[in-house]
Formats: structure tokens, sequence, C-alpha cells
């Protein structure tokens, strides 16, 4: 067992986070103070230099407070039920940053920028007596600078409205950053909600037909003892295939026709001379990704109201394609049904309202399903599903 030294390095998913911040924040600095010193270089007529220094002075204390804004503003934001109290605080932390403010500038940063402010004017000097006819307005000094209460009068209302500038941008930032926060969340709770959804449609959907399967089996195991041991052993296939395909959310189409090609090859050993599967498979379709288990029980509805009820000969009719808009379609079609099954599958039975449910939690508006029933006679039932997630991604 192993513990976490003190000393331990941060974790690399941290670490680039924090060094990205920090980037950020100079770099947006860098070109505030770059402009502002532009500005004053060219409308103030100060030299360069001079201008640095100016900027410099102004605006540090901000970059330095900064952060500590920032850390305020999380810790006593300006919404939610102490917004009030809140609201105060940062009143009286206003005064108390332009006071810092204009202490840092005082004590810290005017004594350490004179000394280059005074070579800086020197060499003003020294440029106005060689390039005669250019004359610049020098910058007025003050050597005896210091915190007094008159300076920083001047200054407060200027540096108590940038503080509050900093407040209110910080407060935005973390407003938007809880309300992404909110609706990740919330997005994520849906998808657990759709998937459980899902899962459950999918375990009502199992047992229904693994039950007509067995029936099937059941069909033909006193009759003819061969084709019930070869549904026996497809069957066992097909459960395989059901049950690893249940684990996941999305399978290729490839999968899914394995599948609905097992339950169908059980069906033909069952009416050998009356169920005939056409099948027309576009390959570029088959790694398109569609939920498990959607495709065989309209297969079985196929089977169940157009192949089972009829003496006579009937083909199943299974075809996929691409349509130029990019969608997946799907169509099962068989040939011909009873008038009396005809009726009563336009009633939606449980096979389809399931595969309907299913197609809205994993796709929305963005899926659909018809079923049609063409002047030729039989059924049509097409699938439109969108074709933007396939087995390589």
């Amino acid at each position: 067992m192993t513990e976490d030294s003190p000393n331990s390095p941060e974790p690399a998913s941290t670490r680039p986070r924090w060094i990205g911040r920090i980037v950020a924040y100079l770099g947006i600095w860098i070109v505030v103070l770059a402009t502002l010193t532009v500005q004053r270089a060219l409308w103030s007529e100060v030299s360069w230099p001079q201008a640095i220094i100016v900027v410099v002075r102004d605006w540090l204390p901000w970059v330095v407070l900064g952060p500590m804004l920032w850390w305020l503003v999380k810790r006593f934001p300006l919404f939610g039920k102490q917004r009030l109290r809140n609201f105060g605080l940062h009143l009286v932390i206003s005064i108390v940053m332009v006071v810092l403010a204009e202490t840092l500038v005082a004590f810290v940063i005017y004594p350490a920028t004179q000394p280059a402010m005074e070579q800086a004017e020197l060499s003003e000097r020294d440029q106005r007596r060689e390039i005669r006819g250019v004359r610049k307005r020098p910058f007025l000094r003050n050597n005896d600078y210091q915190f007094r209460t008159r300076t920083m009068v001047r200054k407060a209302p200027g540096w108590f409205l940038l503080n509050w500038v900093f407040v209110l941008i910080g407060t935005s930032v973390l407003q938007r950053r809880i309300n992404e926060e909110r609706t990740r969340k919330a997005l994520a709770l849906q998808r657990n909600l759709a998937e459980a959804r899902l899962r459950e449609l999918q375990s009502r959907l199992q047992p229904h037909f693994l039950f007509n399967a067995l029936n099937s089996v059941s069909a033909l195991i006193h009759t003819d003892v061969e084709k019930a041991d070869e549904m026996l052993n497809r069957l066992s296939t097909l459960l395989r295939r059901v049950l690893v395909s249940g684990e996941k959310p999305l399978i290729p189409l490839r999968e899914e026709m394995g599948l609905v090609q097992d339950y169908l090859a059980i069906e033909q050993v069952r009416y050998p001379d009356r169920l005939t599967v056409v099948e027309t498979i576009d390959p570029e379709t088959l790694s398109i990704l569609v939920p498990p288990m959607i495709l065989q029980p309209l297969a079985e509805n196929a089977v169940k109201h157009g192949i089972e009820p009829k003496s006579t000969p009937s083909t199943l009719r299974v075809v996929s394609e691409k349509k130029e808009s990019g969608e997946l379609v799907i169509r099962i079609q068989n040939d011909g049904m009873d008038p009396d099954t005809e009726t009563e599958s336009r009633g939606h039975g449980v096979g389809l309202e399931n595969v309907r449910n299913r197609l809205e939690n994993a796709f929305g508006d963005e899926a659909a399903l018809t079923l049609r029933f063409p002047e030729e006679g039989g059924a049509l039932v097409e699938l439109v599903l969108p074709s933007e997630k396939k087995e390589d991604s």
C-alpha cells in the first residue's frame, strides 16, 4: 500500500490547466499594457521608455491584485441568497483594494521604477540637444512621491471603478461557469435516464423474443426431431448474439443483420416451403451503428402476420441503403397478409411500439419508423436512422 507524498508532483491532468490559466491571464494583461503604452506614447508626447514606466506604475498593482479579486468574487458571489450581504462586503473590499493599490505604487513600484524614469529623462534631454526643432514635453517627475491622502483621493474614483470592473467581469465568468456546469449535469442526468429507459425496453424485448422462439421449437419437437434439433442449435447461436449485443448501446449494422439472419434461419426451418428471404444490403451501410435488437422485432412481425397465417409460399425482403441526404434506410417487407391480420397489425403491436420508443430514446427526432400497406399487398416497415456514427469512429 502506498501513500501520496506531500512533495509528490501535481497530477499531469491538473498542472496544464493551471498553467494555461496563468498564461491566458498574463497574455491578456500584456495586450492591455501594450495598447495603453502605445496610446500614451503617441497622445501624451512622451518617450517610449517613459510611457512604459508610467503604464506599469498605473496598472501593475491591478495585475498583482487581479487573482485576489477573482478569489474574493468566488468566495463572495454577487448572486444567490447572500448577494446583498456580499455586495456590501465588496464595497468595503473596493476601498481596501484602492488603498492597497496606492500603497504598492508609493512604496514598491515607484521606488523600483524611479531610477529607470530618471535615466529615460536624461536620454530624452540628450536627444533634444542633438535634434533641433523636435520638442517633446518632458515627463513631470515627483521626486518626493509618497503615499499621501490627496494622491489617493485623486486616483480613488478611477481605481474604485476599475475594481468594480474586475468584480463584474469575474461575476459574469463565474455565473457562466456555474450555468455550464448545471447544463452539463442536466444533460448527464438526461442521458443516464435515456440509457436506463433503453435498458428497460431491451430487457422487456428479450424475454418476449425468447418466449416466441421456444414456442417455435416446441411446435416441431414432437413432429420433426431433426428440425427441432437444428432450431435449438440456431437458437443457441442467436442467444449468444443477443447477450453480446445487449451489452452495448449501439452496434454495427453487420452485427444486427447477423442476428436477424439467425432468427430468419430458425423460421425457415419451421416453414421450409413457405418462407423465402431475399436480402439486398448495401455494403456501405454495414458499418453504421444502430441500436441492438432493433430489426428482429420487425422481422418477427413480418413472419407472424405475413407468413404464419398463410399456406402458400411467401417472400420476405430485407433492404438497406444510404440516401443521398446521408440517412440509413432499412426496409422489411412481406408480400401478403390475411385481411384480419392486416387489420390487427394496424393497431401497432408491442414490438413496433417498443422499437419506436427505443429509436426515440436513442436518436430523438432524427429517426423515424413508418408502417405502410402497398397496393400490391403485404406490409412494408421502413426505418430511417442517422448515419453519422460509424463503427470506425
